[in-house]
């Protein structure tokens, strides 16, 4: 697995990736993270997914916008853009 992709994100700058919790015995030991940089160089952290199957699940990019897609453990599929939510107040993917 190992993605990532650092840059512009709906608007923020950060950085997307997956990470692997290799002490897991389960498939769901797959996290999606998201780094949002904030003023003198901090960021703050937010669990897109976590621990989840997500190994068959990638990130892709168009302009200044990440998009996750792919398939779930359950077989439903996947497709939406990383983003930040009013109506939840937090970053999340929304679909489409």
């Amino acid at each position: 697995m190992g993605q990532y992709d650092y840059g512009e994100i709906a608007g923020a700058y950060g950085l997307a990736l997956f990470v692997i919790d290799k002490t897991a015995t389960t498939s769901k030991k797959y996290s999606l993270l998201v780094f949002i940089r904030r003023p003198r160089n901090r960021y703050d952290l937010y669990w897109i997914y976590r621990n989840e199957d997500l190994s068959r699940l990638k990130l892709n990019r168009a302009s200044g916008d990440i998009f996750v897609s792919g398939i779930r453990e359950d077989g439903t599929t996947v497709n939406c853009e990383i983003a930040w939510s009013r109506k939840d107040n937090m970053w999340t993917c929304l679909s489409f």
